[in-house]
């Protein structure tokens, strides 16, 4: 992976994702909005080597700590690198090249690393949500609804980011 690219591309989600833009897609009181860097997470950990993704993983971690409300660097580094290291192990048995299974996946590992990530902002100060499970539940589907939409866009950019990107699933050969 040319990871010069992968940072400008993870720096533009970032941005995203901290920004007004994101303000304007929250619903409800609590102002659920998709995790755009989950969804970045759950990508390049189904599309890279294991070793780039280990590191890819964590370095979107750290740019949920930077690009969060809070003043807390850890919780998302920690989650992301932990939950996208066995993702990248485990994506020989899971298919993410379906539409389904790329939302389902999403799915999967928000409900995984957005406990997680709560958890350890709550162990370090002391500061925890008003209804936690409500904003997991529907953090986990609002992002696993948006996340086809930027995982094809994402695609999109695999050549220029420098992995090799697996043909269509029709048309896979197996022998």
């Amino acid at each position: 992976m040319k990871w010069s690219r992968f940072l400008l591309v993870i720096l533009v989600v970032m941005l995203l994702d901290a920004g007004q833009w994101m303000q304007i897609l929250a619903v409800g009181p609590q102002q659920i909005r998709p995790d755009l860097l989950l969804i970045a997470l759950v990508f390049f950990a189904g599309n890279c080597a294991a070793g780039e993704a280990m590191y890819a993983s964590f370095l979107i971690g750290l740019a949920a700590d930077l690009s969060s409300e809070g003043s807390v660097i850890g919780p998302c580094l920690l989650s992301f690198g932990v939950f996208g290291t066995l993702l990248s192990q485990i994506r020989r048995v899971v298919m993410i090249h379906r539409f389904v299974f790329q939302a389902l996946t999403i799915f999967v590992t928000a409900l995984l690393v957005l406990p997680s990530m709560y958890l350890l902002i709550y162990a370090k100060t002391r500061q925890g949500l008003s209804h936690p499970a409500t904003a997991i539940l529907g953090g986990a589907v609002y992002t696993a609804a948006v996340g086809p939409i930027l995982w094809k866009l994402l695609s999109i950019l695999g050549g220029w980011l420098g992995f090799h990107q697996p043909p269509p699933y029709a048309m896979r050969r197996y022998v």
